[in-house]
């Protein structure tokens, strides 16, 4: 994960302030010239990541439930790992985040 954030700092001109990776979603501090192409960027590589890890050790329940995940209409992919979208908030000041 932390190639891919490296990766966009470097072309992308990302600047990670700080994340939390919880149960099932994670949260960060993050400010880019185009920060949905970042954080599209990083959903697509931590899935292709995460999938070929769970492939390798043949993690079938897991698959089998991101498969069921994949919405109908997507053709270009047998499973979905993250929610579809972007949900950013704009961070005006500290009172927002604490």
């Amino acid at each position: 994960m932390l190639d891919c954030w490296r990766y966009q700092r470097e072309h992308e001109a990302l600047k990670l302030y700080g994340y939390v990776i919880l149960e099932n979603h994670l949260h960060f501090i993050a400010q880019a010239k185009s920060l949905n192409k970042c954080v599209h960027g990083f959903k697509s590589f931590t899935a292709r990541q995460l999938i070929d890890y769970l492939q390798a050790h043949h993690a079938d329940r897991l698959l089998t439930r991101l498969r069921f995940s994949k919405r109908a209409h997507k053709n270009d992919r047998e499973y979905q790992f993250w929610q579809e979208g972007v949900h950013a908030e704009l961070v005006f000041n500290e009172s927002m985040i604490a």
